[in-house]
Parts: C-alpha cells; structure tokens; sequence
C-alpha cells in the first residue's frame, strides 16, 4: 500500500480516519493485515530514526516510550483493541529495542538520572506513571537480562519507588 495515506494519517494523528480505515479493510479478506504492515512499516522507520538520533544516549528511553504510547493511542482508538494489532506493534518494539545493544545500560542511565535530577520532589503519582511506563515498555521484553531477571524488574522499579518516598520523608522532616 505505497502511497496510500496510512503514513500521513499516522503523522498527523488522524485518529477517526484511521478507524474508518481499520473497519473497512476488516471487511475485506487480508485487508487488516496489509494496513498492519503499512502501520508497521511506518512505525519502524520512526524508531530507526529515533535509534539512530538517540542511539547512544540516555534520551533514546523517555523517546521511546513516548512513540510507544502514541501507537498504544492508535491500537485503543483506532484499532478497537485489535490482537493483531497489539502482536504486530509489540513485535516492531521488540526489533526496534534490538536496533541498539545498549538498551538495558540506557535504561539503568535513565532511572539513575531521575534519581538525581530531582524526582525526590515529584508527586508520587507522577513517580507512579513513569515506572508503570517503563514496566509497559520494557517489562515484557529480554532486553533487561544483562541487568537482571525479568521477572525482578519490577520489584526493582518499585524499591526505587520506595527510596524516592523515604527521601521526600525525610525532607519533610528535615
């Protein structure tokens, strides 16, 4: 589907076009699956991009989620919660994060720089909706093996958590 709108109406967040697109092609045989392919096509050319601007550094995680969250906007609105959907945009993610190898240093590079950066003094919500995003984008995938199991990063996101309230404690007490 060359030149088909699907990557300008990506671009510019159309997201009832696209709804209207999802539901036509879901009445014609294979039609999801090649407006899953131009999606993913588009969403992996914007990752490239970002690996290759962000590659080696820090902000290539905070990009990252938040070109996660814009697709995870379209699979809600657009797409009807589609399986397939979710599979092909899980699947470009996971090939996105394997662009770079240094993800999980990245990772560890980004936490440790909230840390410092002052998030003793964000609302403990706020604090919430970053590691449930970083759990979202980065929990499912293997990429954390080299820093550790899987399945103790999230015991590991809310220790952090847990440090972050004890300081904020401590200043109201100080």
């Amino acid at each position: 589907m060359e030149d088909s709108g699907v990557q300008h109406i990506l671009n510019s967040s159309m997201t009832e076009d696209l709804t209207r697109l999802f539901r036509f092609f879901k009445c014609v045989q294979g039609g999801v699956k090649t407006l899953l392919d131009c999606v993913s096509k588009h969403l992996r050319n914007l990752g490239r991009s970002i690996v290759n601007e962000h590659g080696d550094s820090v902000s290539l995680i905070p990009e990252m989620m938040d070109l996660r969250d814009r697709f995870d906007y379209f699979i809600q609105h657009s797409f009807d919660d589609d399986e397939d959907a979710k599979k092909a945009i899980a699947t470009d993610l996971q090939y996105l994060l394997g662009l770079t190898k240094k993800s999980p240093e990245h990772l560890a590079s980004f936490v440790d720089d909230m840390m410092r950066k002052g998030i003793r003094h964000m609302p403990k919500q706020e604090i919430n909706q970053i590691l449930d995003k970083l759990w979202r984008y980065f929990g499912p995938y293997d990429i954390l093996h080299p820093v550790g199991s899987a399945h103790r990063v999230r015991p590991a996101l809310r220790a952090v958590l847990n440090y972050i309230e004890a300081a904020q404690l401590a200043d109201r007490i100080l």
